[in-house]
């Protein structure tokens, strides 16, 4: 699916904390809490949600989340959503 863009992901949608503080704001996240992020894509979100919680971190292109597995080492699964 984003077999164009996939070595470019991380320039076009780079990690940004103002993510997890507006997640924050919006809902508090606990220590030990067990998060799913559909859709995690190269993991950027997953890492950050990561720093807070237990997170696993699911997307449908496995060339992304094979990406996500080399920067991160959280648990990321290829699954259809």
């Amino acid at each position: 699916m984003y077999q164009k863009i996939k070595n470019y992901y991380d320039d076009i949608f780079p990690q940004n904390i103002n993510q997890l503080q507006l997640i924050e704001m919006i809902r508090e996240i606990k220590a030990n809490e067990k998060i799913l992020e559909i859709g995690s894509a190269t993991g950027n979100l997953t890492e950050l949600l990561s720093r807070k919680a237990n997170v696993l971190g699911i997307d449908l292109d496995s060339d992304l989340i094979e990406i996500a597995k080399s920067k991160y080492d959280l648990k990321f699964k290829q699954l259809n959503m």
